[in-house]
């Protein structure tokens, strides 16, 4: 399959979204799907535009609601030393679009997990995924922004949130501090194991 970009000029999260969906045919990709895993960017309990604003999830929330029946979850794991994923969606107000939506808040941190392996994969050729990612079409709904490490954070950088500190904190402040090691194949190395549908 083809993998679709898309630049769409920002209005607002109401206007553009949608439009930038339909662009790339989301809707067809959805179709028939029974789970989507919405993986926001909450890396830290900090407002936007460090974070994902809950506007948009919201924006993205009504828009699936518009074109599939399926469940929809949000789902992240924080990296946020001093706060709990659970705290992080109330602090940002997922935990209220969550009640008005009935949608399911996961905490990958915390979920149960699966192990992996792959030869390709220098940095994890061994990698302990959230099992609920195997079986949900996953929308990686990152920010876009610098960082320190990376050069940029995009979807593929945002797909950290999935790997569980039990796992990938290896010293350091930071729950997914494994991924400092060599950040960039690491990123590429997850991403084998764990790629966005969309």
């Amino acid at each position: 399959m083809n993998s679709a970009c898309h630049i769409q000029s920002f209005e607002s999260f109401s206007e553009s979204l949608p439009q930038a969906l339909a662009a790339i045919g989301a809707a067809e990709r959805i179709a028939g799907e029974k789970t989507i895993l919405v993986k926001p960017n909450l890396v830290t309990d900090d407002p936007p535009p460090v974070t994902l604003p809950v506007e948009a999830a919201l924006v993205l929330v009504r828009w699936l609601r518009n074109h599939t029946d399926a469940r929809i979850i949000i789902a992240e794991g924080t990296g946020d030393r001093l706060h709990s994923t659970i705290k992080v969606f109330d602090h940002l107000g997922y935990m209220a679009l969550a009640e008005r939506y009935d949608l399911k808040l996961i905490d990958l941190n915390e979920a149960p997990t699966v192990e992996l392996s792959r030869d390709d994969c220098p940095v994890f050729p061994v990698f302990h995924l959230p099992a609920i990612l195997q079986d949900a079409f996953v929308i990686s709904f990152a920010v876009l922004k610098a960082h320190s490490l990376a050069g940029v954070t995009l979807s593929m950088k945002n797909m950290i949130g999935c790997a569980p500190p039990r796992f990938y904190q290896q010293g350091g402040h930071w729950k997914k501090s494994a991924f400092h090691r060599r950040v960039h194949q690491a990123i590429v190395d997850l991403n084998h194991y764990c790629k966005p549908d969309l």
